[in-house]
């Protein structure tokens, strides 16, 4: 009877339509997910950049302290040099003084 087709077709519409919000509402969380995946993964690349240019000022970093290391070192070679050149100075003024102090003793 018709009112058998129509309540039929009615219960079909019905089916459909829940389908249809069904469907929607797995597309929602599809989309959400997705959304949330791409924070992270926006985030995750902020952290790297972050790491990127600390790992950057840090070898600068590393490459200034080898430098001021390497200025260190010839300075202390000069100045061991300086230290030896006065040693030697004063040695000499030493002897100096003492052949002087044996001259006086001479002489006297």
């Amino acid at each position: 009877s018709l009112e058998d087709e129509t309540l039929r077709l009615r219960e079909d519409l019905n089916c459909e339509k829940q389908k249809v919000i069904e469907l929607k509402r797995a597309a929602h969380q599809r989309a959400a997910a997705w959304k949330e995946e791409l924070q992270k993964i926006t985030e995750e690349l902020n952290a790297k950049q972050r790491l990127e240019q600390e790992v950057a000022q840090l070898r600068a970093e590393h490459v200034r302290c080898r430098k001021e290391l390497a200025l260190g070192h010839d300075r202390e070679l000069l100045a061991r040099k300086e230290v030896t050149k006065l040693q030697k100075e004063l040695q000499g003024f030493h002897a100096t003084k003492k052949d002087a102090h044996k001259e006086m003793e001479h002489l006297s």
